[in-house]
């Protein structure tokens, strides 16, 4: 819900700004992914995506100077590792949760923060509306598409 209340209190003050303004909302590259235990976090990042290109949407159509990026970040090596910390002990439930820090990551696949940051200035440059710090990742996400292709193309005749 953070993404939603930081959208919700900024957007009047970007939108006010006569020099333009942009958002950057962060998503995941799991958000292409449905691996076991991660169920929360692809759920709340496919969210944040949703979310930025719909205010993008809005920005352009009412002719606002505002632009939005969805970064999709894949392993960045930051605190998110501990991200269980936060967790109040009383939660359990339905739903898996992981401890990032037990999960089986090459260390080849984990970038720099800096990395993270020159992606994310090069998407502003650009104007564009994503940014990803992995780009390797794209025959996965081809592979997702591609099944998505096939389930909508199967049922385009009924």
């Amino acid at each position: 819900m953070g993404v939603v209340h930081g959208v919700h209190h900024f957007l009047p003050y970007l939108i006010a700004n006569p020099d333009g303004a942009w958002i950057v909302n962060t998503a995941s590259m799991s958000r292409y992914f449905t691996p076991p235990g991660y169920a929360p976090y692809v759920a709340s990042k496919a969210a944040v995506e949703g979310l930025s290109l719909t205010v993008a949407a809005e920005m352009a159509a009412a002719g606002n100077r505002v632009g939005v990026t969805v970064l999709h970040p894949g392993a960045v090596r930051t605190n998110i590792k501990d991200s269980l910390r936060n967790r109040p002990a009383n939660s359990a439930g339905a739903l898996i949760d992981f401890d990032i820090a037990k999960k089986v990551l090459d260390d080849d696949l984990w970038v720099e923060p800096s990395h993270a940051g020159a992606v994310v200035m090069r998407a502003l440059r650009n104007g564009d509306p994503y940014a990803y710090t992995h780009p390797n990742m794209l025959e996965d996400v081809e592979r997702n598409f591609a099944l998505v292709r096939e389930q909508m193309t199967k049922y385009a005749e009924s």
